[in-house]
This record gives structure tokens, C-alpha cells and sequence, in this order.
């Protein structure tokens, strides 16, 4: 009789024994999903707020480089500002490709090399105003950004740079809420919507974390139309 009650003593402290042994590795792998958990939501929280402070630099530089005009366009003897011929004035390029400036079509002409998108060089107004008059094109469609506000109303650029955005919108376009995105990228000018989709291209074939939905609607608000997602994937089996 002792020594069932023995057995049955022993039974039951193997079987609390295994019961708590349980609840340990019950415990340990809960606060193993925990941390997982907290490094999860610690890691989408520090992405939020690097999103939130591009977004922040990228409205605080728009306005400083983005600039209102009169919206009736007109210009008149009192709009225009004595600039100093030496004053040097800077160019941004807004094109994801190699920009060639130059000051004229001879062989005499200085030339300027903007090498890719958000790249500057600094030229001297009287080097500038000969750069806009041979190379115009490529002012008026946004390919070039020049941040000088006066600049731009004395050589008669007002209505054209409404159309454009900055350097940092159009890096952080993304950013922006979905009808914002809409509303730019169909208001500017087929080159700077050449630039963002080649810069998407770019980031869908880095595997960066993109936005599907307001890549498509990008895509939809160009002109002409373009698949950006079929784009790139285009570009790297090529």
C-alpha cells in the first residue's frame, strides 16, 4: 500500500514537473514572438518617421525654390531686376539622363555638363542668358531648373515654371497623398514625368519598397500613358 502510494506521489510530481516545464517554454517562446513583435513595429515606426521627415524637407524646399508668378502672366518694365552680369546663378537638372548646356552653337561656345537628376552647376548671368537663348528647349520643358527667380521673369519663363516641380518633390513623389501625386504629375511637363518614371523604374529594379497603386496611377497620369511596372521589368530583362 506504501509503495503504490510512492508511485502515484512520483506520478504526479513528474506530471507537474512536465506541466511547468510547458509553461516555461509556453513563456519563453511567447516573449520570443513579443520581441519579434516590438522589433517589427520598431522597425515600420523608424521607416514612418524617416518618410515623414523627407516629406517635411521636401515641402521646405519647395518653398524655397518653387516661387509664385502672377497668375495673369503679364510683365511689365517694373518687373524687371538689374543683375549683375557676374552674379553667379545656379541650375539644377531635373532629368535623369546627361544635359548638355552650352552658350552657343559655334565653336567658340563654353559648355556646361549637368551629369544627372539633382545635379547643380553655378553660371554667370551673362553666361546664363546666352545658355537660355541656344538652348531654350530644354529650359522651358523643365529639363534645367534655374533657381533664380528673377532670372525666370526677365527672360520670360513665368508661365512654364508653374508647371514645374522641385528636385525633392519629384524624388519624394511617393510621399505625397495619392490625389496630390495625380494633380502634379499631370500638370507638369512630359520631361520632369520622363524623369519620375525613369526614377521609379529605377527604384521598382533596386527592389525598394514602392507604393503599387500610386505607381499605376503615376504611370496613368503621364502623357502618353505608361505601364511603369511593365516598364521596368522590361528594362531588367533587357
Amino acid at each position: 500500500m506504501r509503495m503504490a502510494g510512492r508511485s502515484k506521489t512520483n506520478t504526479t510530481s513528474a506530471s507537474t514537473t512536465k506541466n511547468t516545464t510547458a509553461k516555461v517554454e509556453k513563456t519563453v517562446s511567447s516573449e520570443s514572438d513579443l520581441k519579434k513583435e516590438n522589433d517589427l513595429l520598431k522597425k515600420q515606426m523608424e521607416e514612418l518617421m524617416k518618410k515623414m521627415s523627407e516629406l517635411e524637407k521636401s515641402q521646405e524646399e519647395d518653398k524655397t525654390n518653387n516661387f509664385k508668378i502672377a497668375d495673369d502672366g503679364n510683365t511689365d518694365e517694373d518687373d524687371f531686376v538689374d543683375i549683375n552680369p557676374l552674379k553667379p546663378i545656379k541650375v539644377i537638372s531635373l532629368s535623369d539622363g546627361g544635359v548638355n548646356l552650352k552658350t552657343s552653337n559655334d565653336g567658340s561656345a563654353k559648355k556646361f555638363r549637368l551629369d544627372k537628376f539633382g545635379h547643380t552647376a553655378t553660371i554667370t548671368y551673362s553666361d546664363l542668358q546666352d545658355v537660355i537663348a541656344t538652348c531654350r528647349p530644354f529650359i522651358e520643358d523643365g529639363t534645367v531648373y534655374i533657381c533664380d527667380k528673377d532670372v525666370v521673369r526677365n527672360n520670360y519663363l513665368q508661365e512654364h515654371y508653374k508647371h514645374f516641380l522641385s528636385v525633392s518633390t519629384i524624388s519624394n513623389i511617393l510621399s505625397f497623398p495619392l490625389d496630390q501625386i495625380v494633380e502634379m504629375v499631370t500638370n507638369t511637363t512630359p520631361a520632369i514625368q520622363e524623369t519620375i518614371i525613369s526614377l521609379l523604374v529605377k527604384k521598382i529594379n533596386n527592389n525598394e519598397y514602392v507604393d503599387m497603386n500610386k505607381v499605376d496611377a503615376i504611370g496613368k497620369a503621364c502623357t502618353p500613358k505608361c505601364d511603369i511596372t511593365a516598364l521596368a521589368l522590361q528594362k531588367r530583362e533587357g
